[in-house]
């Protein structure tokens, strides 16, 4: 289990979550905005991280907000399919897509825990910085039932800023306060793989070192 937050700390987690929840739905259009200072302009770097562990289509993005990586998988070839409750994302996600031709990408609205997707119907499902909704039992269960035998769910959870220089060093202290970075990430991450494990996956645990940062990526095989 994650360790007990503190009172302020959670007090300010709770706030965060509240303008993460507005910036999702009503503030849709300063996503990439925000996106880009709270990472400093690594946040295309961080989602990018997922791409290795990509094979194969189709793929199922759930929560792809403006729609960067579905239509980066698109424009490689890649037969791809997004799911996302806000209907402002969903808006925003679409008319990326629509540039691309031949239909390769398509968006929908709907939950993670009642995929409107027949069984076997992808190759992998990919989450990045997703809310808690992701180890909610009932995604779990849905997102293994969609997986192909041997697809897998590639899952970006966080990322934590490493560099001792300004302004690293400044952002890296305030997501530690606020709790959006945990103190030990690889601690932080077995609860994380345990839920996964407990859903019936088999998992690793991938931590990627870029230049000012490290990138958790968990990759759940379906078995």
């Amino acid at each position: 289990m994650d360790p007990p937050a503190v009172p302020h700390q959670r007090l300010l987690s709770n706030l965060l979550k509240s303008f993460f929840q507005l910036l999702y739905h009503q503030g849709a259009g300063g996503y990439d905005l925000v996106a880009w200072l709270v990472s400093l302009g690594a946040w295309d770097e961080w989602v990018r991280c997922v791409l290795p562990y990509l094979e194969g289509s189709p793929h199922l993005e759930l929560g792809p907000g403006p729609g960067h990586l579905l239509y980066e998988l698109a424009k490689r070839g890649a037969r791809v399919a997004g799911l996302d409750e806000s209907a402002q994302m969903v808006r925003l996600a679409q008319r990326r897509v629509r540039r691309l031709p031949g239909g390769q990408a398509w968006v929908l609205r709907g939950r993670a825990q009642q995929l409107p997707f027949a069984t076997g119907s992808f190759q992998q499902v990919i989450a990045t910085f997703p809310p808690e909704f992701i180890l909610e039992p009932g995604t779990l269960a849905d997102v293994h039932r969609v997986l192909k035998p041997g697809g897998s769910l590639v899952c970006l959870p966080y990322a934590w800023f490493t560099s001792r220089h300004f302004p690293y060093s400044l952002l890296a202290g305030l997501f530690r306060v606020t709790g959006q970075a945990p103190p030990d990430p690889l601690a932080a991450a077995r609860p994380f793989a345990a839920r996964l494990q407990a859903a019936g996956f088999g998992v690793q645990i991938l931590p990627h070192a870029l230049q000012h940062s490290t990138v958790m990526v968990i990759r759940a095989k379906k078995e």
